[in-house]
């Protein structure tokens, strides 16, 4: 499958939902999100676009101020993948931020069917929080092959 007009212009208003989170631009996702939407990333497996609005509405009362920022976009076929940077702040964390990938597919409707997050949430958050996260940094540097073991 090739990349139609369609297509993009569904990546673009998908990539500006993320860019501009408000709740007015969740409701009207269905326009370019498929009712059997499937969102998995680190913390939440979603099934169905009202699921997948409770999600969105969620990040804007539990987070402060989040925020997507697109960095790179490429295609293959009907799937879209797309680096982003994300900042928040979290209670108990602070400021928040770090970078992921997405896999975004689309259906022969031109909606997103599949998003699929990829980011280390050992490393941007169980990392930092207070209680676990020197033992989730000491297993980290324990796990590593640091310089002295390299193998020249």
């Amino acid at each position: 499958m090739s990349l139609s007009p369609a297509h993009f212009e569904a990546s673009q208003d998908y990539i500006a939902l993320y860019e501009n989170l408000d709740p007015r631009q969740i409701e009207n996702c269905d326009k370019f999100v498929a009712a059997d939407i499937v969102f998995v990333d680190p913390f939440n497996d979603i099934h169905g676009i009202v699921a997948f609005k409770a999600m969105l509405k969620h990040s804007l009362t539990a987070l402060k101020n989040p925020r997507f920022t697109v960095t790179n976009q490429a295609w293959d076929g009907d799937t879209l993948f797309v680096r982003w940077d994300f900042s928040a702040g979290l209670p108990l964390i602070g400021a928040w931020a770090f970078t992921g990938m997405s896999a975004v597919t689309f259906d022969d409707n031109h909606k997103v069917k599949n998003h699929i997050d990829y980011w280390d949430s050992g490393q941007y958050f169980y990392g930092l929080l207070p209680l676990i996260g020197p033992l989730i940094r000491w297993i980290r540097k324990y796990a590593s092959m640091s310089k002295s073991h390299a193998k020249q």
